[in-house]
């Protein structure tokens, strides 16, 4: 057999059991669920309307809505335009995913002030 061999749940690789965790592919996932309304929570907080962000991104706003509803998925590179629009760090969103997904608690939950980030790429905006 040329190649490691891989079945939905495990696999081989270099003559070691490897356990491939199930992917959800689904919108309506629990840890998605949560990431977006991470990114809603932060443009309440800051009092923008969707139109507001919509206008930031240069989107409809109509796009907002999709995404806030679960009706739309979000790439990494919009993931990371909606941060910068917010002011976030999209490090921090990526590690409530993981904290979500392998059950980490021990870390603690930011504030929204302690996500702001320093960097800012003009070219997104």
């Amino acid at each position: 057999m040329t190649g490691p061999a891989i079945c939905s749940r495990f696999g081989y690789s270099d003559g070691f059991l490897v356990y491939f965790p199930e992917m959800q592919k689904t919108i309506q996932s629990e840890p998605y669920r949560l990431l977006i309304q991470w990114l809603k929570t932060a443009r309440l907080q800051r009092g923008l309307t969707m139109r507001d962000l919509a206008a930031r991104l240069k989107v409809p706003h109509t796009w907002i809505g999709k995404i806030e509803q679960c009706e739309r998925r979000v790439d990494v590179c919009e993931f990371y335009q909606l941060c910068d629009a917010l002011e976030l760090n999209p490090h921090i969103g990526i590690d409530l995913l993981g904290s979500h997904q392998y059950g980490i608690s021990s870390r603690k939950k930011p504030s929204l002030a302690a996500e702001r980030h320093t960097h800012s790429n003009p070219s997104l905006k």
